[in-house]
């Protein structure tokens, strides 16, 4: 060694550690010990050789591969669905010459979920054959865009099932019934605005790359950068209670709603007719239940998002993890969306049948398309 220098292993490791200092930020300066070193919140790995240890569960390159070929495939279902969706209410809207609220809005759903899962898909496929970030900026954008997608999906759900109990309850709640009357009003400007603002709250994400504070430290996959102190963990905060926790507080207080009125209306019909025989509620009845499993849904993904979030900040490279879920709840909504509409989901078992006529060995998993009919049943 030379005079002034410590000597030996620890001072090879003092020297490492003052040229990282030296780095600027955007190099993803992290001090775990992989070869691809991963840290906390979105973002950029980087070729760094240290001796400490991170513990928990990090993904490794297998894993992270077989979690794409889940998502792959769970995306073929997602995108076939929501398609199905956008291609019905267009030809609804042709034919009619006539756009209701309610295909504005499913539609608007099915082309963000579309876009979402095909920008998931995108990203997952770069930071697995990019590992070492040589595209840079790409990484972090399609990262915001991918969430602020994933904000406008959750949203319009949420704006879907207030705009179907404001259908169906026809006496609202007095707190809301304004709100309700300015928001149906303007229909196509909600939905427009939406993804505005999920863009803008996701946002935040890309600027922060540009700073240089050594507060900040890099995240598990590439993409953005958020600094790793109160300020950074009051974003992500803020973040979930935007995206997640408001609307699904609108998807449950209107399944609530819903779920009353049907219960009220049940009950007013079977006192007037004294219980000779039930009412017939078959679009009610579908669309109760379609909110009910839209809700659920939610209610899964979110119990699931939260925790894969807090494994997040604790430094754990589980973002893929995020956009798996989310795959899978984009397709278990859009198949309850089809089922949602009685014409979408005849059509759909119509071309579910047809293409099983094709493999004689698989006629037995066709589905009926009518229901038995009872009315024939003896009446006393």
């Amino acid at each position: 060694g030379q005079p002034g220098h410590p000597q030996g292993h620890e001072g090879r490791f003092l020297r490492r550690e003052s040229r990282f200092a030296e780095l600027p930020l955007e190099f993803g300066i992290c001090l775990v010990g992989t070869d691809f070193t991963h840290c906390p919140l979105y973002g950029v790995k980087t070729h760094i050789h240290t001796h400490t240890h991170t513990s928990g569960i990090m993904l490794s390159p297998a894993h992270r591969l077989g979690v794409w070929c889940l998502t792959g495939c769970v995306a073929v279902f997602s995108v076939f669905f929501h398609m199905f969706i956008l291609l019905q209410s267009v030809s609804h809207a042709r034919s009619t010459h006539h756009w209701t609220p309610c295909e504005v809005i499913t539609s608007a759903l099915a082309l963000q979920s579309i876009l979402q899962q095909a920008l998931a898909l995108l990203w997952m496929s770069l930071d697995l054959m990019d590992p070492q970030c040589i595209l840079g900026q790409a990484h972090p954008l399609l990262v915001v865009l991918v969430l602020s997608l994933r904000f406008s999906v959750l949203w319009n759900t949420a704006f879907l099932l207030f705009y179907f109990a404001t259908k169906l309850v026809m006496e609202p709640v007095h707190c809301y019934t304004r709100a309700q009357e300015l928001v149906l009003r303007h229909v196509r400007p909600t939905v427009l605005l939406i993804p505005v603002c999920g863009l803008a709250l996701c946002c935040p994400m890309l600027a922060s790359m540009a700073t240089r504070s050594h507060n900040a430290t890099w995240v598990t996959e590439c993409g953005s950068v958020l600094s790793v102190d109160v300020s950074g963990y009051t974003y992500v905060v803020l973040y979930l209670i935007i995206c997640d926790v408001l609307p699904g507080v609108i998807m449950l207080k209107s399944s609530v709603s819903i779920s009353v009125h049907l219960l009220l209306h049940l009950r007013h019909l079977k006192s007037s007719t004294n219980g000779f025989h039930g009412p017939k509620l078959g679009a009610e009845v579908r669309v109760i239940r379609m909110s009910l499993a839209l809700a659920f849904t939610y209610l899964l993904f979110l119990a699931a998002e939260l925790y894969t979030h807090y494994l997040i900040l604790q430094q754990q490279n589980v973002l893929v993890i995020i956009v798996l879920l989310s795959s899978l709840s984009l397709a278990v909504c859009g198949l309850v969306l089809i089922y949602g509409k009685k014409s979408h989901w005849k059509e759909l078992l119509h071309l579910y049948n047809l293409t099983l006529d094709r493999y004689p060995c698989l006629t037995c998993l066709e589905a009926p398309e009518k229901k038995p009919d009872t009315s024939g049943a003896t009446s006393h």
